[in-house]
This record gives C-alpha cells, structure tokens and sequence, in this order.
C-alpha cells in the first residue's frame, strides 16, 4: 500500500520540475504525503514558488509504501514508480531561469503539468484545482514530449492577463528592487499610482519584469531634453485646472505628433504607453512641469 509520494531527484532542473509537478498531483489526488528526499532550501523555495505544498517527515522504503515519480530518461528507483514520457529539449533549462526573467509560478506550473497529455491544448492554462482534478496517470501518452517554449509564452500571457493590478504591483517589486527603482514596497500614493499603471497596461505585459521597466518614470528623473518648444506647453500646464484626467486631455489635444512625442520623451524618458494626458495625470503638476522644463 502506497503511504507517500517521494521527491527524490537531486537535480534542480525542468525535467526534475516536472516530476515534482506530477508527484505534487499524485499524492493530492491520492490523499497522501509529498515528501521531498534530503533538505535543499533553494529547490524547497522553488517548488513553493511554482505553487507545490511539501509535507514534513520521513517515509517509510518499504516495498510498496513509496511511491517515486521517474522521467522516463532517468534512471529507475526502487519500489513503485509513475512513469512519465520523456522530456526532450530541457537542457539548461530551470524553475530559478524562469524566474528570474519575470515568468508567473502558476503559468509554469499549468505549462509543467500540460506535458505528456494527448489532449494538452486543453490543459494549457488549468489553475492548481484544475490540475487536480483533471490528473488521471493512466491518460499519459508514452511518446517523447518536446518542450515547446512557443507554446508556453501563450500560457504565461493569459496569466499574466489575470492579475489584478495589485497582484501585478506585489508580484513585480522584486524585480523594482532589482534594478535599483523601489527600496521597499510602494505606499500610499505612489502605490495607487503604480496600481493605476497596471491597470492601464491591461493586456500588454507578457513578464514581470516589463512592469518595472515601463513605469520608472513614476519614480526615475529622466535627463532633461533642453527642447524650448516644450516651454508653452509647460506654461499652459502651470496655469491649467483643474488638474484632472479631462482637463488634461484638452490641454494637449491639439499638440501637433512631435511635440506630442517630445513631451512623453521628457517625462518619462520614452515614448511608452499609456498616452500623454495619463502620464501627466501620474505624475502630477509639480514633477510634470519640471521635467518638460528641464
């Protein structure tokens, strides 16, 4: 009788991942223990990232009380086994990379869990309860799975479509921290103002790391272009009110494209979306004249 689900591969890479995906979805689906062999802090913090609970204590090695989750490539453990289909084309490949460049731990963990399935299209972008309930080991298809990252850039886009603009803002500040923007988590009207952004950008980010890159202008002093066109503009802004997203969108209306474009170029360093009445409205009166005048 089967009393665990062991975790046993050394390896941190994403073939062991999707092992640890399918022991993860035997032993909830069995209602059992998942138990990680050995203690590794970094591969437990990754795991968790991607969304697995690990359970505490030893398992017994009994024959037939552990049961061990295999690729097919790997070499066979004692007692019994689930045998996945090979993985083909995961060298060099991690759950620490695909962190790291700014990919969600649930789209990596419905990209895993979609692997080995003759009806995987429709599996793509299962949530963890999904995943459960639609594991059923004898559906595996026994032939080579090759790991198709074109396939997984479409699941990691439709969840990053279903954050919330706070969850996008939580999720994104170790990537703020990173490059230096944010030294702790935003508050008060800069959080608002971040979570307006995140909002506005809706649709258009596919990792966590584009957010901190296209909103630095909240937080960022771009340099200044010295553009003397840019003065009226600035001079009709001082005296405008009230300061407000439909006086704003008046103020500009009739600028004509280059001044249009000069004017998002001094204020943020770019020419990003969203538009220009938006990011004047961001970024306040006071922040927004300085740096049309700079």
């Amino acid at each position: 009788m089967v009393k665990a689900v062991l975790l046993d591969s050394p390896e941190r890479d994403l073939v062991a991942a999707r092992e640890a995906v399918f022991a993860w979805m035997a032993a909830r689906t069995r209602k059992i223990p998942l138990l990680l062999a050995g203690e590794d802090s970094a591969w437990r913090e990754e795991l968790t990232w991607l969304g697995l609970d690990l359970d505490a204590g030893s398992a017994a090695e009994g024959p037939g009380e552990v049961l061990r989750v295999r690729d097919a490539d790997r070499p066979m453990p004692s007692g019994p086994v689930l045998r996945l289909p090979p993985l083909r084309g995961a060298q060099g490949w991690s759950l620490a990379r695909l962190r790291e460049r700014g990919d969600l731990g649930p789209a990596v963990l419905a990209f895993l869990g979609s692997l080995g399935w003759p009806d995987r299209p429709a599996r793509a972008h299962l949530s963890r309860i999904e995943l459960l309930r639609q594991y059923r080991p004898d559906e595996l298809d026994p032939a080579p799975v090759p790991l198709d990252f074109g396939g997984f850039e479409e699941i990691q886009r439709h969840f990053m479509e279903e954050l919330t603009p706070a969850e996008l803002v939580d999720l994104s500040f170790p990537f703020w921290a990173g490059q230096g923007l944010l030294a702790g988590e935003p508050q008060g009207e800069l959080r608002r103002n971040l979570e307006a952004l995140a909002l506005l950008y809706g649709g258009e980010l596919t990792r966590l790391t584009e957010f901190p890159q296209r909103a630095a202008f909240l937080v960022r002093e771009p340099p200044g272009l010295g553009d003397l066109h840019l003065l009226p503009l600035a001079q009709a802004l001082e005296e405008l009110e009230p300061w407000d997203s439909e006086s704003l969108m008046e103020a500009v209306a009739d600028l004509d494209p280059q001044t249009w474009e000069a004017a998002e170029q001094a204020l943020t360093g770019s020419s990003p979306t969203p538009g220009l009445p938006e990011i004047l409205a961001l970024l306040g009166r006071q922040t927004a004249i300085r740096r049309l005048r700079a």
